[in-house]
């Protein structure tokens, strides 16, 4: 059986470290999913923790003079909110069904974007 992995990209803006003057950095991350497991929950569900996995590991600065790796959440959470509401509308547009629950977490996300 063949799995069709699809791409979305997702653009972001780290947010400089405190101990770090400068501008932001925009950072775009191609998020890589399996269509099909978005048709059910359980599918959906996985799909969206790979995601959160994809677009931590984008957000991470690495460890440096002594410091822990750390994670950029508001980095995080913009590309997983961007990156949702992306494939929402691909599958969509594709016809493709879309499990209510990966729906539910996209349209909560993007809100939650639109709040910060």
């Amino acid at each position: 059986m063949l799995k069709s992995i699809a791409t979305v990209a997702a653009l972001s803006a780290m947010i400089p470290l405190a101990a770090q003057a400068g501008p932001l950095t925009p950072i775009t991350v191609s998020i890589q999913y399996d269509k099909a497991m978005l048709a059910t929950d359980e599918g959906a569900s996985d799909v969206l923790a790979s995601i959160k996995d994809q677009a931590t590991a984008a957000c991470t600065s690495p460890a440096q003079f002594g410091r822990a790796a750390s994670v950029d959440k508001k980095c995080r959470d913009d590309i997983m909110a961007k990156a949702t509401y992306s494939i929402v509308k691909k599958q969509q547009a594709e016809g493709l069904v879309t499990a209510p629950a990966f729906e539910q977490v996209a349209v909560m996300q993007v809100a939650d974007l639109g709040q910060r």
